[in-house]
């Protein structure tokens, strides 16, 4: 995971370039790197490192362009080394790309550019897509039908902005299962891999799909299929998050933010319309099986509801890692497949819903990102509104899926009369006092919380036992 970012604005845009790599900086955390256009040449800083670190070290503040583009890197191909930084660069110097995702034929494109004269300086998949597109504009004289045939032939999954030096006004853009999405603003246009890094500057949001590309100015924006090339319609989307929301507010990191605010999730999520909740439940009611299906935190989210619905419900209802489903799963048209994703654009589960949709199998999902694939790609949605997520580990948008998923339960033990409506209209009420209790020990306990972690802190070594509902936490 990456983060990837671009802006063309009417005057400089370097600040807050820098300021959407650092709001990105969550999705990679190994080096990072901008690059503009300055005087129709690129200037590119790249380096290891923390975002605060380079800025330092490659003296962002430098830099003056009304274009250009930012990433922050989670090594996967080639160590984390400065030569292995993104923005790389054609071999003559005109072309800038950042990326993000996984070039699966890279080592074949590679090997096919090198026998015709092409010199590699880094380790990584991501420095074919500048070559590519170096030898097709060359090759066609067109940068935009350069960026077309690049796209034909990467295999796997990416994003990717490309910024040329002779065309200093545009953005060059391209997305295939991984998140891009444009951001339109007033006196500039912005493109990132997450709406928390322009968020500050404009809400009004393109989310592009796979296999498209765009073409971004100061003032416009088209957006074409890759395959035909024609124009895609767009709408333009306002998000309901704001600027604070993906700030620290004064916590001294994200995760301690995120979990002073799970009790503002919890109530979202209990505030979920219930016509939602009872669609989703109608369907399970409906299915002949349903699956649960999630990565990681997610997963574990599921694998607690899986003992909810059997004990409540009275139904079984397995909850499967996403990155197993296809092996394990039988899934034909009566199945039911429901996904629990924080971002939307987890590669397993996207995967295993499309396996699932292929089959003919309806799908359902739980998600916190505003405009993500996955929102686009099931039958129905429920969105969390847990607000954005920032640190790697999970808190409240698993706090808020919990909800979420036990209000499900509840609908379809109503629908199954598996309980009494008694029973359910206090088990109900119970979840609103989950709101206080939590918050009760957020505001009351932490020092005594302090106090343990500081007696514990020590030890290098945990086990963790737990079964029935203590197993998920327990994992």
């Amino acid at each position: 995971m990456c983060g990837i970012s671009g802006i063309v604005g009417s005057s400089d845009i370097t600040k807050r370039l820098y300021n959407c790599m650092l709001n990105l900086e969550y999705r990679g955390y190994d080096s990072c790197g901008m690059a503009v256009i300055s005087d129709g040449k690129l200037d590119v800083r790249k380096n290891t490192g923390r975002v605060a670190e380079v800025f330092e070290k490659e003296r962002f503040q430098q830099l003056r362009g009304a274009t250009g583009i930012a990433h922050s890197r989670w090594a996967t191909h080639g160590k984390p080394s400065k030569v292995n930084s993104h923005p790389h660069v054609s071999p003559n110097g005109r072309i800038a790309v950042v990326h993000n995702g996984i070039v699966g034929n890279y080592q074949e494109l590679k090997e096919e550019l090198i026998s015709k004269g092409h010199v590699f300086k880094s380790d990584t998949d991501s420095e074919v897509i500048p070559q590519l597109l170096q030898f097709y504009y060359e090759e066609e004289g067109n940068f935009e039908r350069a960026m077309s045939a690049t796209m034909g032939r990467l295999e796997g999954t990416f994003a990717f902005v490309a910024i040329e030096a002779g065309h200093p006004g545009l953005l060059f853009c391209a997305r295939n299962r991984n998140p891009l999405i444009i951001g339109v603003g007033r006196d500039a246009n912005y493109v990132a891999s997450d709406i928390v890094a322009f968020i500050e500057y404009t809400k009004n949001v393109v989310y592009l799909n796979d296999n498209e590309y765009a073409i971004i100015a100061k003032d416009r924006f088209e957006v074409k299929n890759a395959s035909t090339g024609e124009f895609v319609h767009k709408k333009i989307n306002t998000v309901a998050w704001d600027a604070e929301q993906a700030r620290k507010g004064g916590y001294p990191h994200f995760l301690l933010k995120e979990i002073y605010e799970q009790p503002v999730a919890l109530r979202e999520a209990l505030s979920t319309d219930e016509r939602d909740i009872e669609a989703v439940a109608e369907m399970m009611n409906g299915a002949s099986r349903t699956y649960l299906i999630g990565c990681g935190t997610t997963f574990y989210a599921s694998l607690l509801a899986q003992y909810y619905f059997k004990e409540f419900a009275g139904v079984f209802v397995p909850a499967v890692s996403s990155d197993e489903f296809k092996s394990l799963c039988d899934v034909d048209e009566g199945t039911l497949v429901i996904a629990v994703s924080q971002s939307g654009e987890t590669f397993d589960t996207l995967e295993a819903l499309r396996y699932a949709r292929a089959k003919g199998a309806r799908t359902a999902a739980i998600v916190n990102a505003l405009g993500s694939s996955m929102t686009r790609d099931v039958d129905l949605v429920i969105m969390q509104g847990a607000g954005p997520e920032k640190s790697v580990l999970s808190t409240k948008a698993m706090t808020s899926q919990i909800a979420i998923l036990t209000r499900i339960v509840l609908s379809l033990a109503r629908m199954r009369s598996s309980l009494p409506g008694s029973e359910i209209d206090e088990i109900r009420a119970g979840l609103d006092d989950v709101v206080v209790a939590v918050r009760t020990v957020l505001d009351e306990k932490p020092g005594f919380i302090r106090k343990i972690a500081n007696r514990v802190g020590g030890y290098k070594k945990w086990l963790y036992i737990g079964r029935g509902y203590h197993l998920p936490a327990a994992l």
